[in-house]
């Protein structure tokens, strides 16, 4: 695809992960080891890396913005977080747009950091990851990103399992080639 889009001369191509709902929620998606593979390979194929947990492979930092800049509407009114997190913020046949962005759930997704993650380095710059595939896969848009190698590390060492060795994530640590 990569490949293709640089033949092509388009402006950019991303790769967003498989958020697991409806009819596919049985779907496994890629575990933590397989979205750091595949990260490593976009950045090799240089693809745009603008994602959440992306930039722990040599792509920008980003944090998820559903609640915060982002949220969908559907065609009956429902305000939710984000297009891909089925999470009914409020009615717009109900409520106005700031009265539901100012809502516990959206003011949550703004404000809550994520505490399994406080012993990463990247936590304030990512908050947690992908919100709406914690939702997906844990019920709980609070959870760590469960494609997140890191967090699947302090989890073990929380246990008193010694993680696989590749998680080092400073490894790919460029702060110089960052932009805000």
């Amino acid at each position: 695809m990569a490949r293709l889009g640089r033949r092509l001369e388009v402006d950019k191509v991303w790769v967003d992960r498989l958020i697991p709902a409806g009819k596919g929620s049985e779907i496994e998606g890629l575990g933590p080891q397989q979205s750091r593979d595949l990260f490593i390979l976009m950045r090799k194929s240089r693809v745009a890396m603008d994602r959440a947990l992306q930039f722990l492979a040599g792509g920008q930092p980003y944090q998820c913005q559903a609640g915060k800049t982002l949220m969908a509407i559907t065609p009956g009114g429902n305000v939710l977080p984000c297009r891909r997190m089925p999470m009914v913020a409020g009615n717009l046949w109900k409520n106005t747009l700031k009265e539901i962005y100012q809502d516990e759930i959206m003011k949550s997704l703004r404000e809550t950091e994520n505490q399994d993650c406080s012993g990463c380095l990247y936590n304030k710059m990512c908050r947690g990851g992908l919100r709406c595939l914690a939702y997906a896969l844990t019920g709980s848009p609070f959870q760590p990103d469960p494609a997140c190698w890191i967090a699947q590390s302090l989890k073990q060492r929380a246990k008193g399992i010694e993680p696989w060795p590749s998680t080092r994530a400073l490894l790919y640590y460029k702060p110089w080639t960052w932009r805000w």
